[in-house]
């Protein structure tokens, strides 16, 4: 009886941390700049995604998508990010471009877009009033990404 109680709360245990792990990266990515950032805010309803999720959980894991859909909008981003109007530094930030693909809507094909991570662990001396948990992520024009140097 004891043994069978130690089990059940070793497998609780084992679920618990399970759960709290931190999401599993499938995609490195390339260190990039943007050269021309343009508007940053992307209005993203409920279906925004509903045509191309697909082909990004394809590219980047269903795991990272569930991340990046609901941190590639102002709504995501930590204060004072947002406010940042200065192109060259949002540039001094290490990202990634983690995948390209084209935006699909309503039966439509639109323009081919970037999904830019940026890891905080890799950013947090950037500006030391704004902090945030995990990855952000930006959608931006994949004609607009450069390879850094």
């Amino acid at each position: 009886m004891k043994s069978l109680l130690l089990g059940c709360i070793l497998m609780l245990g084992m679920a618990a941390t399970a759960q709290k792990a931190p999401p599993k990266i499938l995609v490195k990515g390339e260190l990039v700049k943007v050269k021309e950032w343009g508007g940053l805010s992307v209005y993203i309803m409920g279906s925004f995604f509903n045509e191309t999720k697909a082909d990004i959980i394809g590219k980047i894991g269903e795991e990272e998508f569930n991340i990046m859909k609901d941190r590639c909008t102002e709504k995501g981003w930590p204060e004072g990010f947002y406010n940042s109007d200065n192109e060259e530094e949002r540039n001094s930030l290490k990202m990634y471009r983690i995948a390209a693909y084209t935006h699909k809507f309503n039966g439509k094909s639109f323009q081919e877009y970037a999904i830019l991570r940026i890891p905080y662990e890799e950013n947090k001396g950037w500006k030391p009033n704004v902090k945030w948990e995990g990855n952000l992520y930006f959608l931006v024009p994949n004609e607009a990404v450069t390879i850094a140097q």
